[in-house]
């Protein structure tokens, strides 16, 4: 990554965030704790919520969003000021994404369509099918459950790309966008029409500005902005965490979810950018896997559930189970990176440099 423009110190920009891999992971983690407690307490598992102080672990999903428009500003300011590279920016988001995820939802698609009883969420029709290759914004998930976030992030995408083309029109889009999200405070519409009012936007937008503005953190006020968002996101947390309190994912929560997500982030790029903080190997490493944790571990978690049920009947204790659920989700998500994601960043990574390399005009598209 280059040096951003602007800023109020000459450190250059740390060629990869260690912290932000951690976050990665948290976020990762965050959701298969939700997942678990979610489907654990259905009647035909446990029946009762295993791990009720992550109801709002979903709030992973909240920090993944902040964390991507973070990386979009901080890896692409160049192309930003140039208004180049629209092309291989585009390129560089499909290679990441879609390979991965159409091998998972490629064995899914075709064990519902071999087994039908796999279909947990109705019968799948041909849209379903299609809305799961294309990631396009869809009003339900029959396919891969959590999906519906990579519909925003294909859509967040699409909107950057077009601010690196053409600024002005990428930056009214966004603020239209942003208002309509302020909106869903008061309006939750269904249907298609509820994924485009929604809070999502501004949690995105949040994470660019941050990408902007973290160099000229000092580290006192760095520190202050990671303990500041470390209290406000365990507070909400606590908040959900009352026996009265039902994790609806209303906008509220997302806001403020994303609120202490984007004092943490700030909070942690500034303090690594400065020299003060690493994360630790094993983060980093989880961090690299999390998106295949995240595709992989709640089909695996409804497979896993099954076989607890059938160990529990048999003497297992509820909290064996639901660690060993909890660490072969997680497991089967960095087998999957290992043998299948890493070999196909590689490929479609080549593939993307060779085509770049020849392209007229190299990466001026």
């Amino acid at each position: 990554m280059s040096d951003a423009t602007g800023a109020s110190t000459p450190r250059k920009i740390t060629p990869k965030f260690t912290s932000l891999e951690a976050g990665r992971a948290f976020a990762a983690l965050m959701v298969v704790l939700f997942h678990c407690n979610e489907t654990g307490r259905d009647a035909k598992y446990f029946g009762y919520e295993a791990l009720p102080f992550f109801r709002g672990g979903y709030s992973g999903v909240e920090y993944f969003f902040v964390l991507s428009g973070f990386v979009m500003v901080v890896a692409h300011r160049k192309d930003l000021v140039s208004h180049s590279g629209t092309a291989r920016f585009l390129w560089k988001r499909f290679q990441r994404l879609y390979p991965t995820l159409w091998v998972v939802v490629g064995v899914l698609i075709i064990a519902m369509v071999a087994v039908p009883a796999l279909q947990w969420a109705g019968r799948l029709s041909t849209g379903d099918i299609v809305a799961a290759v294309t990631v396009i914004p869809y009003p339900r998930e029959r396919v891969l459950s959590v999906e519906w976030t990579l519909r925003y992030e294909i859509v967040f995408y699409l909107l950057f790309a077009i601010c690196i083309r053409w600024r002005r029109t990428g930056v009214v889009i966004w603020l239209a966008w942003c208002g309509i999200g302020l909106a869903s405070i008061w309006l939750v519409p269904r249907g298609i029409l509820g994924f485009f009012v929604a809070p999502y936007p501004l949690i995105f937008a949040a994470g660019m500005i941050v990408g902007f503005v973290f160099q000229r953190m000092s580290s006192r006020i760095a520190a202050i902005s990671v303990m500041v968002g470390g209290i406000a996101y365990l507070m909400w947390l606590t908040r959900l965490f009352v026996p009265t309190a039902v994790p609806d994912k209303l906008p509220v929560d997302a806001l403020s979810f994303g609120a202490g997500a984007v004092l943490i982030l700030a909070g942690l790029a500034s303090l690594e950018h400065l020299g003060k903080v690493t994360a630790p190997r094993f983060l980093s490493f989880l961090g690299a896997a999390s998106y295949s944790i995240y595709l992989i571990h709640y089909p695996a978690m409804s497979i896993l559930m099954k076989v607890a049920m059938k160990l529990r009947t048999r003497g297992l204790p509820d909290y064996v189970a639901i660690a060993l659920i909890l660490a072969a989700s997680v497991g089967a998500g960095i087998l999957f990176h290992l043998i299948v994601e890493k070999r196909l960043l590689k490929i479609t990574k080549q593939f993307g440099d060779k085509y770049f390399q020849r392209a007229p005009g190299g990466d001026k598209q």
